[in-house]
């Protein structure tokens, strides 16, 4: 069974610290060991939400992503972290038409205008992008930072070659350190929710389900639109609640990155009808993606994001 929730656009919150996470796999493009708390403080990170309905002059009306720019001064660079979905292909009345990710920009330009390249991320056909880029311009840099909504992320494909789909730099992650809490938690998922207009609450999960939960193109009910865990970030600090359960079961929860659940659980309940909560870290995918594997007895599951580690 394959369950998946609305990609959740939410406060971007202040750093708290410098915490590390054990297990995690870096998918940000500026990380190679550690949580770079140290380097953090020169740069300076925005976020876009990718849509085709952003682009002037049209884009794709299935195209979706998100991008994180990180602007390192010291280093003299500008990294990208970005995933698009809903580009690659496109359906049609004779079937599914093939539209591969030819170039990823950052434009020159406020949102409803078209404007000039200043940086080419060359994504070689790349849905998922985690790269750097050197900048010999300073001026450049301290322009994006003066006025980062005078600069857009946009994504070219073979059929949509002006742009399939942009989004124009707005606040992201300040400070220094891994962690960075939401203003308020942020929900990314609920199983009590209807699925589809009037089919009324869900049953609760199964026992042995194994689904995904994409923490940047999820959706909750008919919640659409919020950015919860930006690309880039390496893990989630997350609420992981069971209700209305039955029998005596547990949960796992990790990263999608993971062919196969861990050996060990999350959450457990001893008894039918129990509502327990709990707070921990998870690892996601460079998409953003978690799983959650349920044991032997079903239960309802709600997962809060609290923050995340980038």
């Amino acid at each position: 069974m394959q369950r998946s929730r609305a990609l959740v656009a939410g406060a971007i919150g202040l750093v708290v610290g410098a915490l590390t996470v054990p297990g995690i796999v870096g998918a940000n493009a500026r990380r190679t060991a550690g949580n770079k708390a140290n380097d953090a403080v020169a740069e300076k990170t925005f976020v876009a939400s990718l849509r085709g309905a952003n682009e002037v002059g049209g884009g794709s009306v299935i195209g979706t992503g998100a991008a994180t720019i990180t602007v390192d001064v010291a280093g003299g660079q500008v990294c990208i972290d970005s995933v698009t979905t809903a580009v690659a292909s496109w359906t049609t009345d004779v079937g599914t038409l093939s539209d591969p990710i030819t170039l990823t920009h950052l434009h020159r330009g406020a949102s409803g205008t078209n404007g000039p390249v200043v940086i080419d991320f060359d994504p070689q056909g790349a849905a998922a992008l985690h790269k750097c880029v050197a900048v010999a311009d300073a001026t450049l840099l301290g322009e994006i930072l003066a006025d980062p909504a005078g600069f857009y992320v946009n994504v070219h494909t073979v059929g949509f070659p002006a742009g399939a789909v942009r989004g124009n730099l707005s606040a992201g992650p300040t400070g220094a350190g891994a962690l960075h809490l939401l203003d308020q938690p942020q929900r990314a998922f609920d199983s009590r929710l209807p699925g589809l207009p009037d089919t009324g609450p869900l049953p609760r999960v199964p026992a042995g389900d194994t689904f995904t939960i994409d923490l940047q193109s999820a959706r909750v009910g008919f919640d659409f639109g919020r950015l919860i865990v930006p690309p880039g970030a390496t893990g989630a600090l997350v609420t992981l609640t069971v209700t209305d359960t039955v029998g005596a079961g547990f949960l796992k929860l990790y990263s999608g990155a993971l062919s196969a659940a861990p050996e060990t659980s999350v959450i457990n309940w001893s008894s039918t009808g129990q509502n327990l909560a709990t707070t921990t870290t998870v690892a996601v995918s460079a998409e953003g993606i978690v799983k959650i594997t349920v044991g032997p007895q079903a239960t309802h599951i709600v997962l809060d994001v609290v923050g995340y580690y980038f």
